[in-house]
């Protein structure tokens, strides 16, 4: 099972903030079926989302030598429906980057509504290559960028 949850990013401005998309597939085996709203996606994935598009943030912030390991989530608001075919626009800030930590927010908005925020969500900071490949890291980093490195700023 794979819970990739960022099908591509969009913006990056370093050390400040990320845009990212999921592009909400109905082949997917995570939707619930709501007894008023019909196939959905739980809340609680969309909250994973914006956690994922956030830790894209911080590890290419610290160029990929540090992982963000999120510890707390603050202070949170999910409740907006996403359906199959929906695409799910993620957007996550720097608060505060210190060495051992970072603190962040984000939403998840789908055709310009807001479906969920996440605000103060606090992250540790790890050594990035105790925990995966650094180089396949930021492959995956560059991938997901599809070499938008004009858009880097």
């Amino acid at each position: 099972m794979s819970f990739i949850l960022v099908d591509e990013i969009l913006e990056f401005e370093k050390g400040k903030s990320i845009v990212a998309v999921k592009n909400v597939s109905v082949l997917k085996y995570f939707f619930v079926d709501h007894i008023i709203y019909g196939t959905i996606l739980p809340s609680t994935l969309v909250a994973e989302a914006v956690a994922q598009a956030a830790g894209w943030l911080v590890t290419a912030s610290l160029d990929f030598q540090k992982r963000g390991l999120l510890i707390d989530l603050g202070m949170l608001d999910f409740g907006g429906i996403v359906r199959p075919g929906d695409q799910l626009v993620l957007e996550a800030e720097l608060l505060s980057l210190r060495e051992e930590a970072a603190v962040l927010t984000g939403r998840a908005r789908v055709d310009g509504r807001l479906v969920g925020k996440v605000d103060s969500g606090l992250c540790l900071l790890v050594d990035a290559g105790a925990l995966d490949d650094v180089e396949k890291t930021r492959s995956m980093f560059a991938a997901l960028m599809k070499q938008r490195f004009s858009r880097v700023i």
